[in-house]
């Protein structure tokens, strides 16, 4: 699962721990890249439609989102990277490099690729916390 835990953190939740051996150079391996039509896997895609709505999609612009860091969670089922602050209301799509080994079945791309929109909301914390604010996924508490 991924999603936006605020403008500047992207977390991507594992159903298994991560093999201590793939987190060493976690930074290295993580690539995010914005844009109105960007989607996980694009790189992928070697047939196009020749309409000329698909021919816009493919000019419009992709931006690549920083990262600054990525770490995880000490149970090693989430990472966390953080990026510059992110306010465009697009898609955004990472990749995670070598996160596959090698199976005997059928054969497996090395790479991960997910991805997440920045949806959720800024909110001010009032009493004691007062001056701080929070990230919420979306404007429902329950």
């Amino acid at each position: 699962m991924t999603w936006a835990a605020s403008p500047s953190e992207v977390r991507i939740a594992f159903d298994r721990p991560l093999d201590p051996a793939w987190l060493a150079n976690l930074k290295g391996k993580v690539q995010i890249e914005r844009g109105t039509y960007v989607r996980a896997g694009d790189r992928f895609e070697s047939l196009r439609s020749g309409y000329a709505v698909v021919q816009q999609q493919l000019r419009s612009p992709r931006y690549e989102v920083p990262v600054l860091s990525v770490n995880v969670t000490p149970d090693r089922r989430t990472l966390i990277i953080a990026t510059t602050p992110q306010t465009a209301a697009e898609h955004y799509a990472v990749t995670i490099a070598g996160c596959r080994k090698a199976s005997t079945g059928l054969p497996q791309h090395p790479d991960i690729d997910l991805d997440f929109e920045l949806s959720g909301v800024q909110a001010p914390l009032f009493g004691a916390e007062a001056g701080k604010q929070i990230w919420l996924p979306h404007l429902d508490l329950m």
